[in-house]
């Protein structure tokens, strides 16, 4: 079962909901008293229970393996023509 998954964090708060103890639902859902501590937290402050984002910039692997290599991504799956003649004078 994926720890973060939107799901089991609705299905823990509802079972504190109903009234089960805390060791019973680490227990049952296999989490840490500490993740069930946060889960309740972000819900009494925040109101909701979603996952937080990861903060800091997205990276862009695309645009740097154009960079490194100096391809456009316009020949991807073409044999270049140099590699080609290199590859048939190998095989003779």
């Amino acid at each position: 079962m994926k720890a973060n998954c939107q799901d089991l964090r609705e299905r823990v708060l509802r079972a504190v909901d109903s009234g089960y103890s805390r060791a019973e639902i680490v227990q049952m859902f296999g989490i840490s008293h500490s993740k069930l501590k946060r889960y309740v937290k972000q819900r009494r402050e925040e109101g909701r229970v979603q996952p937080n984002t990861i903060p800091g910039r997205p990276p862009k692997k695309r645009a740097h393996h154009d960079e490194v290599d100096g391809s456009t991504g316009g020949n991807r799956g073409k044999a270049n023509p140099q590699s080609s003649s290199i590859l048939a004078s190998v095989k003779r």
